[in-house]
C-alpha cells in the first residue's frame, strides 16, 4: 500500500523534483575521539534524526522553497511513522512512498567526533527497498528533475527510463559505486561522483581523467566534492573549480546531500555553472558548522551572504 495518511503539514503542490532511493533514521552519538577497535568509550547521545541523501537533499530544497515529492519503502513500525512525519512536516509529498507491514524502515548508526566533525556511518539498507515496476509517466507530471542516488540499481535504472521519456533532467548522488551502474549513467544528465567513486568504478584518482570517462558513459556534467578542498564541475566544454570555505567544522554528516540540493536548486534556476557550484559549496560549509541535517541547514539568506550575490548577465548590467 502506499502512504495517504493526511501526516503533511501544509497543503503540496504539484512538485518540482521528484527524489527516490536510500531513506534511514539515524541514531547519533558525538564522541570526544574516534574509538579503537574492541574497546568501550563514553559519548553523548544525539537526537535521532531522517537521514538518506535523497531525502536530506529534497529537504534542503523544500526549505529553498522547492515542491518536492519523495518515493521511498519503510515499514509499518514507530521508526517507519517518524521518516513520515518527519518528512510530511517539510512539505514533502509522500503520497507515493510504499508502506507496508512487511517492509522494512532503514537504521543507522552515526558516529561525530567531536575534535573535527567528522562522522562515520553504518547503515541497515532495508532488504524491501521500492520495486522498478513502481515507477510510472503519470508520478513525474509537472516534474522538472528526478533526484537519484542510484539504490537499489535497478530502481533507478527504471525511474531514470520514465523520467528520461517524460522530459526530466536527472540528477545522480554518486557516493559510492554499485554494480550495474553503468547502465544508469546514460540516463543522467549530472552526477555528482565522489573520489571513491571514481577509484573503485574507474580505478583511477584522476579526478579529470574520471570525469572524462563519466562523461563519455552519458552525464553532461560530473560534479567532485572533495570536502575541505572545494569542488570541481567538468562540463562538456570546461572546467570549474571551487575552494572550500572556511568554517568552524562540527559535523561533516549530510554536507554532501545538501550540497547536492543546493546545486540542483541552481541547476533548475540555470545558474551559470561557475555559481551553481558556489552556491552549492556555500550551503554544505554552512551545515557543517551546526550539527545534525535539519537545524543545520541553512537559510537562502545565509547561502547568499556567503556565497554573494547570483552573478547578471551582461546585458542585465547595461
Amino acid at each position: 500500500m502506499t502512504l495517504n495518511d493526511g501526516t503533511a503539514s501544509r497543503p503540496l503542490r504539484s512538485p518540482e523534483i521528484v527524489g527516490t532511493g536510500l531513506v534511514v533514521v539515524d541514531h547519533r552519538m558525538i564522541l570526544p575521539d574516534f574509538p579503537m577497535e574492541d574497546t568501550k568509550i563514553s559519548g553523548q547521545a544525539l537526537p535521532r534524526q531522517v537521514g538518506g541523501p535523497v531525502p536530506t537533499g529534497l529537504t534542503m530544497l523544500a526549505r529553498l522553497g522547492r515542491a518536492c515529492r519523495f518515493m521511498g519503502s519503510w515499514g509499518q513500525d514507530e521508526a517507519g511513522e517518524f521518516i513520515a512525519h518527519n518528512l510530511a512536516a517539510e512539505g514533502i509529498d509522500l503520497s507515493f512512498s510504499a508502506v507496508e507491514a512487511h517492509r522494512e524502515t532503514g537504521i543507522a548508526q552515526v558516529w561525530i567526533n567531536e575534535q573535527n566533525g567528522s562522522r562515520t556511518v553504518v547503515s541497515h539498507r532495508p532488504k524491501t527497498p521500492l520495486e522498478p515496476s513502481h515507477f510510472r509517466h503519470d508520478l513525474f507530471s509537472k516534474a522538472r528533475c528526478l533526484y537519484l542516488d542510484g539504490w537499489p540499481v535497478e530502481t533507478a535504472i527504471a525511474a531514470a527510463k520514465v523520467a528520461q521519456k517524460s522530459g526530466l533532467r536527472v540528477f545522480l548522488d554518486a557516493g559510492s559505486y554499485r554494480p550495474g551502474m553503468e547502465d544508469l549513467l546514460p540516463y543522467v544528465d549530472v552526477i555528482n561522483a565522489s573520489r571513491k567513486m571514481i577509484h573503485d568504478f574507474l580505478r583511477t584518482d584522476s579526478v579529470h581523467e574520471g570525469a572524462a570517462r563519466l562523461q563519455a558513459l552519458g552525464p553532461r556534467w560530473v560534479v567532485t566534492t572533495m570536502g575541505e578542498a572545494g569542488a570541481i564541475l567538468h562540463t562538456r566544454s570546461h572546467q570549474v573549480e571551487q575552494p572550500g570555505f572556511r568554517v568552524v567544522t562540527r559535523d561533516t554528516n549530510g554536507a554532501g546531500d545538501v550540497f547536492c540540493g543546493a546545486f540542483i536548486h541552481g541547476w533548475l534556476e540555470n545558474w551559470p555553472a561557475d555559481y551553481t557550484l558556489k552556491f552549492a559549496s556555500a550551503a554544505a560549509a554552512l551545515k557543517c558548522g551546526h550539527q545534525g541535517n535539519r537545524d543545520a541547514l541553512p537559510t537562502l539568506g545565509a547561502i547568499f551572504r556567503l556565497a554573494g550575490p547570483i552573478p547578471l548577465d551582461e546585458d542585465e548590467t547595461t
